[in-house]
């Protein structure tokens, strides 16, 4: 059985952006050791992370700001982009608030035989990934947005972390699919 390696992520970045009148936030756990009070550091980090995300967005989305999340789910920091950073993915069809795109991955142990968590990254994308009937992934490498995302994750030395706070890897594939809860709170 894995071993607790006895660290936790501190903490979460978390991105606030909308479509049209719907807000959303997408964050990713820090790794263990990051430093939730320098600010600077984390700002610089919040920049690199939207320059990414942007790209998974489509054009009618705006990146409006970041904030530090604490575990027990309280804000430690926030700040607003100014100005707001538009999304960059081309969009085709119809837009659906509800309409997902989550990257995912597998925290990597720090000890042999430790335990690893899982993580991920839900983005709500508006028509930037048109759904297919029966499509229900995409590869990463077969779209530039989610690759700049999932190398931006994979690279970052202070977020994609597991519950532990150990470094995730990111997985080749990034699932798709209509939020029901969205769809019941928000429609379409």
């Amino acid at each position: 059985m894995p071993t607790d390696p006895g660290t936790r992520s501190p903490g979460r970045l978390v991105l606030l952006y909308n479509t049209f009148a719907h807000n959303h936030q997408a964050g990713a756990h820090f790794v263990t050791g990051t430093d939730l009070t320098a600010i600077s550091a984390i700002r610089t980090e919040a920049n690199a992370f939207a320059a990414a995300f942007k790209q998974v967005l489509s054009p009618d989305t705006n990146i409006t700001g970041w904030r530090i999340v604490m575990p027990d789910g309280t804000t430690g920091y926030e700040e607003l982009f100014s100005p707001a950073i538009p999304g960059t993915h081309s969009a085709s069809g119809t837009g659906y608030v509800s309409y997902s795109v989550t990257l995912s991955g597998l925290g990597v142990p720090t000890t042999v035989g430790g335990a690893r968590g899982k993580t991920r990254v839900v983005a709500f994308t508006w028509n930037a990934f048109p759904p297919g009937g029966g499509v229900k992934q995409y590869a990463v490498s077969g779209d530039t947005g989610l690759t700049a995302l999932s190398n931006y994750l994979h690279s970052s030395l202070k977020v994609w972390a597991d519950f532990y706070g150990q470094h995730a890897e990111p997985h080749s594939w990034a699932t798709v699919q209509f939020n029901a809860h969205v769809q019941r709170t928000s429609g379409n």
